[in-house]
């Protein structure tokens, strides 16, 4: 994994520090991409509006740019989550889970694979997805989006197998992190409850599934989203 460079976006939550720690712990080059910026890492962590997809693909040029490395890893971890039930929840609200969670990882991936086949390197890409996916949600954005960002990676896989690039997803269930912390403890317990594993996932345990993704152990692995969920699915 030396020489390797790993773009991750949602660098700063708790699931995106996990992986950007393991990958940095590789001795992997990190560049961090989030809308609110951490200057207490080892890496560099770059701000850009993920929402704002119509400047998206330029701000992430200028980042790898101002990073002057060419990454082999992609990482589209940044989500979306408003918590609120469907009769709450705004169509501003919904265009803005959907812009974050499917459109902006699209605009990422074909962006780094674009570079990647100019310069005739492989390359890796894991999106973050979630069980809701195929489970649902309260939030209905948020399954929808996250749904949206499984068939993404299943078609861009396909597209770019060619090109020696590989595009997998992971789905977790309930993780132990701030967003978790937004569902009311209630429903945090009855969650438990209907886990097999009677707990929820640790951020850790995600950067090991990504951090497996990303290495030559799954060379043959592509257009799948692997469930992380302690049996929850």
């Amino acid at each position: 994994m030396l020489n390797k460079t790993a773009i991750v976006t949602g660098s700063t939550g708790g699931i995106g520090k996990a992986i950007c720690q393991s990958f940095h712990d590789e001795g992997i080059n990190v560049i961090g991409v989030s809308h609110a910026p951490d200057e207490t890492t080892a890496w560099k962590n770059y701000a850009c509006d993920l929402a704002d997809v119509n400047t998206l693909e330029n701000n992430f040029n200028k980042i790898c740019e101002a990073h002057g490395a060419t990454a082999n890893i992609l990482i589209n971890n940044a989500g979306v989550y408003h918590a609120k039930a469907w009769t709450d929840l705004s169509v501003l609200e919904f265009e803005q889970a959907m812009s974050v969670n499917t459109t902006a990882p699209f605009i990422l991936i074909r962006a780094w694979a674009n570079k990647l086949i100019e310069q005739k390197q492989s390359g890796v890409c894991v999106n973050v997805s979630s069980v809701s996916a195929h489970l649902g949600s309260v939030d209905v954005s948020y399954a929808a989006s996250k749904a949206g960002v499984n068939l993404v990676t299943k078609t861009m896989a396909k597209a770019l197998a060619t090109h020696d690039i590989r595009v997998n997803g992971i789905a977790p269930g309930p993780i132990k992190t701030k967003m978790a912390d937004r569902i009311p403890l209630d429903r945090q317990e009855k969650y438990k409850e209907n886990i097999p594993m009677q707990r929820f996932g640790d951020v850790k345990e995600i950067a090991s599934l990504v951090r497996f993704l990303t290495n030559d152990q799954s060379s043959f692995i592509t257009g799948e989203t692997i469930n992380i969920d302690g049996g929850l699915s």
